[in-house]
């Protein structure tokens, strides 16, 4: 999988409202250079549908606090086996850090905290027989760090086989890479929230799934992607 950060735009700029004969003419031009036409908010959400994604609202220090007690917190419902009450409460602070990309890859307890709300949130719905569900949010938590397993003090034996089993799954298929580019070069690129370097950067030996990359100089300038990696693909 190569992500190059480079597309080909038009820009049209003006002051007013558009003239009624330009959207035809925008239409043509469109189709003779292979693209769909995009106005206004309609192309600023297909920019963060199919090209990438705002880097989020950073997330402060004292919210951070609160979402880790937080998750200790359902822990206690978690352990309890509430399996459904728990998966609802897991599920908003997964969406809450997943919103702020920036924020994951400035925050390494953010990082830690995403990690073990994914394991219980894949044991949840295993325990509520939504077996695909579990094994694709186990499988994340493993793409996010391979060297990383659950804590045996944290975690019972049945999670731990549980993780064990989509680990062995995930290490039968053949690994992929990922190649990010920019122009300019020497962009800082973040990996599912760590840093890997500054473009242009290839990562190998990668399990195949879904990877979500930071690109950028800062919050406010950087851009999340969320990428597919395919088994052997180069």
């Amino acid at each position: 999988m190569t992500l190059a950060l480079l597309e080909t735009l038009i820009i049209l700029s003006g002051v007013g409202k558009a003239p009624a004969h330009l959207g035809p003419v925008l239409d043509r031009v469109a189709a003779e250079v292979g693209a769909d036409a995009r106005f206004g908010d309609t192309l600023a959400r297909a920019i963060d549908e199919r090209l990438s994604l705002p880097a989020g609202d950073p997330i402060a220090a004292r919210d951070v606090a609160v979402m880790r007690e937080a998750t200790d917190s359902v822990f206690r419902v978690y352990a309890a086996g509430d399996w459904a009450p728990a998966a609802e409460t897991l599920e908003r602070l997964r969406a809450r850090i997943d919103a702020s990309p920036s924020s994951l890859s400035a925050d390494v307890s953010l990082r830690e905290s995403l990690y073990d709300i994914r394991i219980m949130l894949g044991e949840c719905y295993r325990r509520l027989s939504r077996d695909a569900e579990a094994n694709a949010l186990m499988a994340e938590a493993i793409r996010s760090d391979a060297k990383r397993e659950p804590s045996t003090l944290r975690f019972s034996p049945d999670v731990l086989d549980f993780f064990k089993k989509v680990k062995r799954d995930l290490d039968a298929q053949p690994r992929g890479t990922l190649e990010i580019t920019s122009e300019p070069a020497g962009v800082s690129v973040f990996v599912g929230g760590e840093f890997s370097g500054q473009t242009p950067v290839k990562l190998g030996d990668l399990y195949p799934g879904r990877y979500r990359v930071l690109v950028g100089t800062g919050a406010t300038t950087s851009r999340a992607h969320d990428v597919t990696v395919q088994g052997d693909e180069r």
